[in-house]
């Protein structure tokens, strides 16, 4: 528990919750993974392998909070999550996502008030 002066404001990091804590360590081992999964499937097969249920229940279910959480959370959740998945879906059925030459690999953040890529992140889209 955290015991604060009245009228003070509290800041968290979202990257720290949402890294969960782990190191650069475990952080290359999940990439490690994920290359793993896309060499034997599909991009697409990959991410469903990669959010497969199992996964899931692996996770703290307050690990990643895009929307908030408990009580007041956005209202507007489930159906801004179903609209990604549509476009994400409708997107990876058009075209394929390869790295350019200008790719950073690995990627390098910068931090203002979020985390950011800091050059910009260039692939090529090449049509299916």
């Amino acid at each position: 528990m955290i015991v604060t002066p009245c009228a003070c404001t509290g800041v968290t990091s979202s990257w720290l919750c949402h890294s969960n804590g782990r190191s650069p360590q475990t952080q290359k081992e999940d990439r490690v993974k994920a290359e793993a999964l896309s060499a034997v499937t599909t991009p697409l097969e990959g991410f469903v392998l990669w959010f497969a249920a199992e996964e899931k229940q692996k996770q703290h279910p307050f690990s990643y909070l895009p929307f908030g959480a408990g009580p007041r959370s956005c209202i507007g959740m489930r159906l801004a999550i179903l609209e990604a998945k549509i476009t994400l879906y409708r997107v990876l059925q058009k075209f394929r996502f390869e790295t350019s030459s200008r790719t950073q690999i690995p990627l390098q953040v910068t931090t203002l008030s979020t985390l950011r890529p800091k050059d910009g992140v260039y692939v090529k889209v090449v049509g299916r």
